[in-house]
């Protein structure tokens, strides 16, 4: 484990630490670019204004073609920058902010075939299950994959690297999603035997999907509401711990995604919609299931997790256009495709009729292994012939992707007829409309998309959001500036990695009662040429406004000219008229 940094004795520690301190030392000299500017303005107004008058075509940005920008436009009265509007303070990721398009994609490509071979084995796992143990079981097996992959899958997102909060929600989303989803409701219909899709016997499909709403209803919420985990922090170690720190991080409570929350929603919204034709029931247990999840979510929420960044709606715009829209016509679809498929029996219409006339038949003997016995009562009210399937493996009822599944597309064959006239009515009123909801779909949530991209190349395309409604920033109390932190698993509190002493200390976002902001900043860990100053304030600094203000505040001595500073920028220009802003501290 000592690969890890782990189980490693004092003196390796240390040694450890003198290696990375003479590794930051040479990383001291070296010259580092901008990467980004972070703005926040006063007003809204000042915003939109100044996206307006900076915002222009990629290409304009690629060849620094200034247009129509005037001189005032234009960083140096010469340069075309690329401005847009950010993401929240707390939602940027500092660390990798620099991380460059090319480099995102690759990762994620990467992280998402991982992703699809999990989706594989949870498949594969499913099956066995089902096949020795039934679908009570197997349906408590998919929620359990459902709730330990994306661990395995959180874990392979320390690979990617994303700017903000919101890129890595995003990408987490789609991999939970598309596992949960194939794993709750794709994997099961395809394991099943067709004939056996109708039919009530435990191993059959219906049944199994009984059990998994079961356990989503049961299992899911109940373990969330126990959070086994978290009471062991509180209750174990916590009493165990053998300095403050160490305790007061076991009562952080238990982290929690909130793309990992949407792929649950979406998921039993996804099951409810590609199960309802089959089983319109389904659709009452889905909302049963979500009715309890929004109880005990709000429950650990309120008591349990911790908090989470603030990213804004940019999340939940992304799920409702894409992944719930998208829940329900893939619904729409596949209840076209087994309304076209019924009875799932693999029987067509033959071409002759019987030599039997309708009416009830008395059995008086028959041949292998039957259910009937001799006296038995058959009754005919169908002279026609059926027959299953023929002997080269063309079966009845096999549409494969056809698509629309209308009857002409299903029964291309004239061997192969199944559908009775309401059928047939029946499918093609629904098979022209999924078609139809499913062009309108693709129209809505995708065509918008790829036309800003192009409009983009070419002309700048930010349109504000909403009203403006005329709130300066100063005017409110609890709002956070863009302050480099860096969050880590050891601290209480996130790592500042930037000169805070002259800007309000309501910015930072957070304050820790006991001790200065000094001692989470990590401009003090390996002392630099251009220090403004090297002494930390010992003392609270909750109740200031400035950490410049402190008593024990002293800069160093003499001046380093030319000396540029290694960490981040910060400045904060305050307002000198109207209302004065509050501090979220005093």
């Amino acid at each position: 484990m000592k690969c890890f940094n782990m189980f490693l004795h004092a003196d390796e520690l240390y040694a450890k630490l003198e290696q990375k301190t003479n590794v930051i030392r040479d990383l001291q000299k070296n010259k580092y670019d901008v990467v980004d500017v972070l703005v926040s303005f006063e007003t809204e107004k000042g915003q939109r204004t100044a996206l307006h008058a900076l915002d222009t075509g990629r290409l304009n940005i690629k060849y620094q073609r200034r247009g129509n920008k005037i001189e005032s436009e234009l960083f140096d009265g010469k340069h075309v920058l690329d401005c847009i509007e950010p993401s929240e303070p707390s939602a940027v990721k500092y660390l990798e902010i620099d991380t460059t398009l090319s480099q995102s994609a690759i990762k994620q490509t990467i992280t998402l075939i991982i992703t699809l071979a999990l989706v594989g084995f949870g498949g594969y796992l499913t099956f066995i299950t089902r096949k020795y143990y039934g679908p009570l079981y197997a349906g408590f097996l998919t929620t359990a994959l459902n709730m330990n992959i994306p661990i395995i899958i959180k874990l392979l997102m320390i690979l990617e690297k994303h700017g903000t909060e919101d890129d890595y929600q995003k990408s987490m989303y789609l991999k939970i999603t598309i596992f949960r989803w194939v794993n709750t409701a794709i994997t099961i219909k395809f394991v099943t035997p067709f004939t056996s899709t109708l039919s009530n016997r435990k191993e059959d499909l219906l049944p199994a999907i009984n059990g998994i709403f079961v356990s989503e209803m049961t299992f899911v919420p109940v373990l969330a509401i126990l959070d086994i985990m978290g009471n062991i922090s509180k209750h174990w170690f916590a009493p165990r711990a053998k300095t403050l720190h160490q305790m007061f991080l076991c009562f952080r409570g238990t982290p929690y995604n909130l793309a990992e929350k949407y792929t649950d929603m979406s998921k039993i919204v996804f099951l409810s919609y590609y199960y309802a034709a089959l089983s319109p029931l389904v659709l009452f247990m889905g909302s049963v299931a979500l009715f309890i999840r929004y109880y005990a979510d709000k429950f650990c929420l309120l008591r349990i997790w911790s908090a989470a960044p603030y990213i804004g709606s940019s999340l939940a715009t992304f799920s409702r256009l894409y992944y719930f829209s998208f829940a329900i016509v893939a619904g729409i679809v596949v209840s076209a495709y087994d309304w076209s498929l019924f009875n799932f029996d693999r029987v067509c219409f033959g071409e002759d009729e019987t030599n039997f006339a309708t009416g009830d038949y008395t059995v008086t003997k028959y041949f292998g292994n039957s259910s009937l016995d001799p006296g038995d009562i058959i009754s005919v009210v169908n002279p026609n012939s059926y027959r299953v399937c023929k002997s080269n493996g063309d079966c009845c009822q096999q549409i494969k992707l056809k698509f629309p599944p209308v009857p002409r597309q299903a029964q291309s064959n004239p061997e192969f007829q199944w559908m009775t006239e309401e059928q047939e009515t029946l499918s093609t009123i629904y098979g022209y409309t999924s078609m139809v909801v499913l062009i309108v779909f693709l129209v809505i949530a995708f065509g918008g998309t790829i036309v800003n991209v192009l409009i983009r190349f070419f002309k700048g395309t930010y349109k504000p959001q909403g009203t403006d409604q005329s709130i300066d920033f100063s005017s409110v109390p609890d709002i956070d500036g863009y302050v480099p932190q860096v969050k880590v698993s050891s601290s209480f509190f996130p790592l500042l990695a930037c000169d805070v002493d002259d800007i309000d200390t309501s910015l930072i976002g957070w304050n820790d009662p006991g001790t200065s902001y000094d001692e989470y900043n990590l401009i003090f860990d390996v002392p630099y040429e251009g220090m403004r100053r090297s002494q930390k304030i010992s003392g609270s600094t909750r109740r200031l406004v400035r950490i410049s203000d402190h008593p024990e505040y002293r800069l160093n001595e003499g001046k380093h000219v030319g000396v540029k500073p290694i960490f981040s920028m910060m400045k904060h220009y305050r307002r000198s008229h109207g209302v004065k802003k509050r501090s979220r501290h005093a």
